[in-house]
């Protein structure tokens, strides 16, 4: 696995040079994302009413040469493990099934979305992709597991939970040596780091980046509250779900990317996500190993 990590001797003079961002600053950072694809915001927008024509989404994906690219990338690769050849849309179709190439088109959508550097939030390359793509999955399992929210809604809630880290990125890069000691020696939350020194923490930054998008309620509560679930007001159990799935993350593929989360609640949280604590240990021998393999993932 590759990995980036900062000498921990970066004296303090260095940390008096970090501005705080403007709110100013922070709504332009946001107006400048770039916006994921047409095709993958009308497939997360109409995924819940199941009234996706997958005809029109394939021929206005083979119109889109490097989306269908990256599908069709992403089918070969182990984040399938499909241990088939897959080289045309119209076969990724028929091999994967409706919901799994759903799922795939939103997944390469958002790739180029996140930062790719070893800079910032990401302790590797394309760490936040990575990260983001095996939260979707172990959401989709637990969301499988549980049968108290979709399977496919928690797999889009899972992928875009941490969209907020690419408005604050350029702002964390700067910071990185300071949040590095903060969370990994001293132990504080990175949410608590992140609005004592940029006024504004990744979850609410990703929350209006999903109000600009108009991306469904539902999803837009999820990224605002994957920390903090119980605070989420639309689909509680759904946020549940993503806490959960990014905690496993974090905890068995440590290394992507520069967060802790809490487990004070995690018993509590669990049952909120219908699932007993006693079933926890079943639940992580039921997400496939492919997913805890960074290195493979997007191989």
């Amino acid at each position: 696995m590759e990995s980036h990590v900062e000498p921990l001797d970066t004296p303090e003079s260095a940390f008096k040079s970090i501005e705080r961002p403007t709110i100013q600053e922070i709504e332009g950072a946001i107006k400048r994302v770039r916006p994921i694809p047409q095709i993958a915001l009308k497939i997360i927008r109409m995924i819940r009413d199941a009234n996706v024509s997958l005809k029109d989404i394939s021929e206005e994906l083979r119109t889109d040469q490097v989306l269908s690219a990256k599908v069709i990338r992403l089918c070969n690769s182990a984040f399938l493990g499909l241990g088939q050849k897959i080289d045309a849309i119209d076969r990724a179709l028929v091999f994967l099934g409706e919901k799994q190439f759903l799922q795939l088109i939103i997944s390469s959508s958002v790739e180029d979305f996140f930062p790719g550097t070893e800079k910032g939030y990401s302790l590797c390359k394309g760490g936040i992709y990575k990260h983001a793509l095996g939260t979707a999955l172990v959401s989709e399992v637990l969301a499988d597991f549980a049968g108290t929210v979709p399977s496919d809604i928690a797999y889009t809630a899972g992928l875009l939970h941490d969209i907020g880290k690419v408005v604050l990125d350029q702002n964390m890069a700067a910071a990185y040596p300071l949040f590095y000691r903060r969370i990994q020696e001293d132990g504080i939350s990175l949410t608590v780091v992140e609005r004592e020194e940029f006024g504004i923490d990744h979850a609410e930054a990703g929350g209006r980046l999903g109000e600009a998008w108009a991306l469904p309620d539902n999803l837009i509560d999820v990224i605002r509250h994957h920390h903090d679930p119980e605070e989420a007001t639309v689909d509680p159990q759904l946020s549940y779900v993503v806490y959960l799935a990014d905690l496993i993350m974090s905890l068995f593929l440590a290394g992507q990317e520069l967060e802790r989360l809490n487990t004070n609640e995690l018993a509590a949280r669990l049952k909120a996500a219908g699932i007993k604590p006693e079933q926890f240990p079943r639940v992580i021998d039921s997400i496939p190993n492919r997913i805890f393999h960074d290195s493979l993932l997007l191989s």
